[in-house]
């Protein structure tokens, strides 16, 4: 979540290095905090050799009556004093930069709620692609990616998230940091099991790879009992109602000792997609390059704000914020996603990305799209089939479906 320590590292850098200030990003409007707002407005008015403490101070003097609180001198020093340079300045002022567009976009959409027009949409596009040309960590040199690309020479890439051997090589030889990886299917196909198979592969092949799965249709307690039911091969039908069937209870004991001990957790009570995000942010510093995120699925995020907006938009806004966020943190998303109906009406049922039910948006902001599809009548047969793979080839991969554990093989 956004922290007035930004702004507050962000005006002390440019008090301590006052050319700085000159940059087109660096607008008072930009900042919320009343104080760091009236500070940069006092750089903005003064030329750069003019922005001496004391001058700054002075012109905060005299703009007194308009922000009606005051500022000390020894609060200048004390910022200046603050430790910072110069990269951490342009990657904070475009966090600043991206909160004042995202508040933008979300007045706009309360005003596009009271008054439906073309105008109002055309603002929410505008801050739309306002806010998709922030990189809150581009300083525009190539020092370290040049630096990665030597260590991957040296065999020390970025750590590789190994998933299901088949899809491997799909991703390049595993999950990497900032992919935004999109898996859609017909409701009843299996996007839940199928991710939790994906789960399940993650935690057994890298045990100190964090996952967090985000339910939005599920409960945990039927989350737990799919993925018993994965570990032990006990029918999933028997877990559901335990009545007339004899279980091996000390098989499902271990099974849970070990789900519990691993590096899972389960949320069934977020909705909202700045709950999820902030759970996300919390985490991907605590495990860096060690992280992976699952939602299922994307059609029931809602924003935060209960505004009654276009679906489409609101899905555009929902993908958007989530493909950031990888970039931001360096960490993979595997969102689930239903279809629209029109591939059932199709002689060729096999998938398209213009079946994604909603908006065009997952199709643009995702690095990887892939769907599930059954291809013939057999039941123990399911498809994923690649449409889009930005560091990778296309392709289909064949599974053995095997119902009574939702397994794929």
């Amino acid at each position: 979540m956004f922290s007035e320590k930004v702004e507050e590292r962000v005006i002390g850098i440019a008090l301590k290095e006052p050319e700085l200030a000159d940059s087109p990003d660096f607008q008072s409007r930009y900042f919320i905090d009343d104080r760091f707002r009236a500070i940069a407005e006092a750089l903005n008015a003064l030329t750069s050799e003019k922005r001496t403490l004391a001058n700054v101070w002075n012109e905060l003097d005299n703009s007194y009556n308009q922000h009606n609180f005051p500022i000390g001198y020894e609060d200048l020093v004390a910022l200046e004093e603050l430790i910072g340079g110069q990269a951490s300045f342009y990657r904070d002022l475009q966090v600043i930069k991206r909160n004042f567009l995202e508040n933008t976009l979300q007045l706009a959409m309360v005003n596009y709620c009271q008054n439906r027009s073309q105008a109002q949409i055309d603002k929410i596009t505008s801050a739309i692609e306002a806010l998709n040309t922030i990189n809150t960590c581009d300083t525009g040199e190539l020092t370290k990616a040049s630096q990665a690309f030597s260590d991957q020479l040296a065999g020390e890439g970025p750590v590789l998230i190994k998933t299901i051997p088949k899809l491997d090589k799909l991703f390049n030889g595993g999950l990497t940091g900032s992919k935004l990886i999109a898996l859609g299917a017909r409701p009843g196909l299996g996007k839940t099991a199928f991710g939790l198979n994906l789960v399940q592969a993650i935690l057994e092949q890298n045990p100190t790879v964090h996952v967090d799965f985000f339910s939005l249709e599920m409960s945990k307690l039927e989350i737990l009992k799919r993925l018993l039911s994965l570990q032990t091969q006990i029918p999933h039908s028997h877990l559901v109602n335990p009545t007339g069937h004899k279980l091996d209870v000390s098989k499902l004991a271990q099974a849970q000792a070990q789900i519990l001990a691993s590096n899972l957790q389960v949320y069934d009570s977020l909705r909202t997609l700045s709950s999820i995000l902030a759970v996300i942010q919390a985490h991907a510093s605590q495990y860096p390059h060690r992280y992976v995120v699952f939602i299922d699925y994307l059609g029931l995020i809602t924003l935060e704000q209960q505004y009654q907006l276009d679906r489409y938009l609101q899905v555009s806004e929902i993908t958007r914020q989530l493909k950031m966020c990888t970039l931001d943190y360096q960490l993979p998303i595997v969102m689930l996603s239903q279809l629209n109906r029109a591939v059932e009406s199709r002689l060729n049922k096999a998938p398209q990305l213009a079946d994604l039910r909603e908006s065009g948006s997952i199709e643009q902001d995702a690095n990887l799209v892939a769907f599930l599809y059954r291809p013939e009548k057999d039941l123990h047969k399911i498809n994923l089939i690649v449409r889009k793979n930005r560091e990778g080839c296309l392709g289909e991969v064949n599974f053995n479906f095997k119902g009574e554990t939702m397994s794929f093989d």
